[in-house]
């Protein structure tokens, strides 16, 4: 619910939040684990100071696209984090930029752009246990948010005649 232009969404964030016969649900669950499981031990990098993505990065990029390609149809978002060193300004807008050229890349590689949302959270939400300065807090995540099924009101219903 915190991303910007969603509404009517909720978020999974453990697969018993999720009802047994739900396999959408379960799918969209599946895929945001195996793309966790993917950037566990490797991470999408960037050119320093630039939103520009390292191409050593491209092979990683395509394995992430494969991974989320079971959440068509759920909204992905894209986030992007910073270290805290520099300003806290250029540091928000870098991470913002960060996710979009993410973004587009998984659009160039055939997800499609009406269910990604990128964002940039700065070094607002650095990873636990670390300095916030740590160069490992510059980093994308990505979440799976499975759209709510929306129900027609007594105004949406036709009625007789």
């Amino acid at each position: 619910a915190a991303v910007p232009g969603i509404g009517g969404a909720h978020w999974l964030t453990h697969e018993s939040d999720v009802p047994a016969a739900d396999t959408e649900q379960t799918a969209a669950l599946h895929c945001q684990g195996d793309v966790q499981a993917i950037l566990e031990s490797r991470t999408i990098r960037f050119a320093e100071a630039s939103a520009a993505i390292d191409p050593a990065s491209e092979q990683l990029l395509d394995e992430v696209a494969a991974a989320l390609r079971p959440c068509l149809g759920s909204i992905i978002a894209v986030t992007g984090h910073t270290d805290a060193g520099g300003d806290k300004g250029a540091n928000q807008a870098l991470s913002r930029a960060r996710a979009d050229a993410v973004r587009w890349a998984l659009i160039g590689r055939g997800i499609p752009a009406d269910g990604l949302r990128s964002s940039g959270m700065g070094a607002e939400q650095p990873l636990a246990g670390l300095d916030p300065a740590d160069a490992a807090n510059r980093r994308i995540e990505f979440s799976v948010i499975e759209s709510a099924p929306v129900r027609p009101t007594v105004v949406d219903t036709p009625g007789p005649g």
